[in-house]
């Protein structure tokens, strides 16, 4: 009796051809090139977002020292004595423009803050889970039945 052998052939890997240097290094020029391309919209949009808030920031700057130089402020800080030591410091400003340097530069950071959270692509993400859903949403059913 005669058995029949049948080969069953190994699977054939084809193992890509490497590229060349040349081909390597232009195809990083490329991705760098795309890479630099599509952060222009946000460099721009970062630019526009700094110049409201500088904007709207000195805005308030403004107001903060019309409100301190109405109440009088300076002369209080002349009576305390924190007005001499703001002229030996060198600043070149008044108590009331001091305050209001660090109102426009709090009111910066802060606007900022609040703009780049709310044009950030991943904190949208960040609240839907993987299939367009609110992760309670997207949560298995823990209820058992009785």
């Amino acid at each position: 009796m005669l058995l029949l052998q049948t080969t069953t052939q190994a699977p054939v890997q084809t193992v890509p051809a490497s590229p060349s240097f040349t081909g390597t290094l232009i195809q990083s020029f490329r991705d760098a090139f795309s890479m630099i391309l599509s952060a222009i919209p946000r460099i721009l949009g970062f630019i526009i977002v700094v110049a409201i808030g500088w904007f709207v920031s000195s805005v308030l700057a403004r107001a903060v020292i019309g409100l301190l130089r109405a109440i009088r402020f300076d002369e209080l800080m002349q009576r305390s004595g924190l007005s001499d030591f703001l002229n030996k410091m060198g600043t070149g400003l008044d108590a009331a423009g001091i305050v209001a340097g660090l109102v426009l530069m709090l009111a910066v950071c802060l606007f900022s803050i609040v703009f780049s959270y709310s044009t950030d692509e991943t904190s949208a993400k960040g609240q839907l889970g993987s299939h367009g859903k609110r992760p309670e949403e997207s949560a298995p059913d823990t209820k058992h039945a009785a």
